[in-house]
């Protein structure tokens, strides 16, 4: 579903998944995730910090899953790792909003 309407926004020209996702992101600017594409995010190689309780525990059981997930940090490089991570993709809905 996210990236079904993250293509219809680049496809209207709302953004584009070569765009680093901090240009929607206040918070990753000046950060190691500064870099981190929309690309990344749906390619789920964004390199976002992940673990299994985080990712399918903690993520579930906060009120705010876009905002826990925005204030995770970045364990790897963009590009170089690739992990089902479930809060890296929910980090799109702000860049939707």
């Amino acid at each position: 579903m996210t990236s079904t309407l993250v293509g219809i926004a680049q496809d209207q020209g709302y953004l584009s998944i070569d765009e680093p996702a901090s240009t929607y992101l206040d918070e990753w600017v000046g950060t190691d995730s500064e870099d981190v594409t929309i690309g990344n995010l749906l390619s789920n190689d964004s390199g976002r910090y992940h673990d299994m309780a985080t990712d399918y525990i903690e993520l579930n059981g906060v009120e705010d899953r876009t905002a826990f997930a925005i204030d995770l940090g970045q364990q790897d490089e963009p590009g170089t790792e690739w992990i089902y991570n479930n809060a890296a993709i929910q980090t799109l809905e702000a860049v939707l909003e």
